[in-house]
């Protein structure tokens, strides 16, 4: 039998897998959840290749926390009609409050987002709503550009001059520049 620390797969982390669930649904990071839980980030991840309940979970969370944030997203990119509950004093007929008070329920209506429907119609309907600009560059009738060609005179500063006494030095059995034998 192998020596060492006890796992702590059952008692920190598979009766809470619920919990789990849930804090990635709000938008724990897993660093965070593994701080709440009470072990360390590499036990975790080898957690989430041993156990299929911890990794399906952990999608779970992060599949209800993106589908609340496409429905709320959806929801800007439409409008929608909300209830706002005020409490108001009650007046008597020469208009003193009375102590009482009433709630007082209103409609209110959140119009449209544009950039919500910008953003929507962008990542969901990307073939008809894109920003991409396809540019073709060519040259006359249709055909390729061809880069152009640059000429550069460098002067050669005696360099002409050196290489011929180099030569020399070398056929003569002289060291290059020097000359010397």
């Amino acid at each position: 039998m192998r020596a060492g620390r006890k796992s702590k797969w059952a008692s920190h982390v598979e009766p809470r897998l619920d919990t789990i669930r849930t804090w990635r649904k709000v938008g724990f990071l897993e660093k965070e959840i593994c701080e709440r839980l009470g072990i360390g980030v590499s036990n975790f991840a080898r957690y989430k290749l041993q156990y299929r309940e911890l990794r399906e979970a952990l999608k779970a969370g992060k599949d209800d926390a993106d589908a609340a944030v496409a429905n709320a997203l959806f929801k800007r990119a439409i409008g929608y009609e909300y209830e706002v509950t005020e409490t108001v004093a009650v007046r008597d007929s020469v208009g003193k409050v009375t102590g009482k008070v009433q709630l007082r329920k209103t409609k209110k209506q959140m119009t449209p987002n544009v950039l919500a429907q910008i953003f929507y119609l962008k990542n969901r309907c990307s073939k008809d709503w894109h920003d991409r600009r396809q540019l073709e560059h060519g040259g006359p009738d249709g055909q390729p550009l061809r880069p152009p060609v640059i000429h550069a005179y460098i002067p050669d500063n005696g360099r002409k001059r050196d290489a011929a006494v180099i030569a020399e030095n070398i056929k003569n059995g002289r060291d290059g520049r020097n000359g010397r034998r």
